[in-house]
């Protein structure tokens, strides 16, 4: 199962051809991406609930995201070398959904290096209002963490729409 502390990896690119991608709870094992993609697929919240393991390694490619990819890293998680490119997007709709966003990770504790993101980021505008300050391109902020590069982020208001980048 993915909860086991099992090992991965990918050994080619992958097309999932807008396959809707079911949640895993909880993560603790070994994913290596060897530096390909996996592409065209749909998650509707996060695809992972928890990671405690390794990612690393891996082109998102047209991923739509309706939430983080990961919802929590917990401080064993180490997350590298993941990337997310221009066309994929991850929205945000529900300002209670919106306290912690970021395409990688809505909450980290974990390890992050090396991650990139391209991806258009949605957020509801009276969210953002609110949260503001907590959405990062990646991952939620911390003090101790920087993110390189620039993501941007698209406001869908009722009334109004922009976007800026972070």
């Amino acid at each position: 199962t993915a909860g086991s502390a099992d090992s991965y990896t990918l050994e080619k690119d992958i097309d999932l051809e807008g396959a809707e991608l079911p949640a895993v709870e909880a993560f603790a094992g070994k994913f290596d991406g060897k530096k390909h993609s996996i592409k065209n697929a749909t998650v509707s919240d996060n695809l992972f609930g928890s990671v405690s393991g390794s990612i690393k390694d891996v082109t998102f490619s047209g991923f739509k995201l309706g939430n983080s990819l990961i919802a929590t890293a917990t401080e064993s998680a180490s997350l590298s070398g993941i990337a997310f490119d221009k066309d994929c997007s991850v929205t945000f709709p529900e300002p209670a959904d919106a306290t912690n966003f970021g395409t990688l990770v809505a909450t980290n504790a974990g390890s992050v290096e090396g991650c990139s993101n391209a991806a258009v980021i949605a957020v509801d505008y009276a969210a953002l209002r609110i949260h503001h300050r907590r959405c990062k391109g990646l991952f939620q902020h911390r003090k101790d963490v920087t993110q390189s590069g620039r993501s941007r982020i698209q406001y869908f208001p009722h009334l109004r729409r922009r976007s800026w980048y972070v």
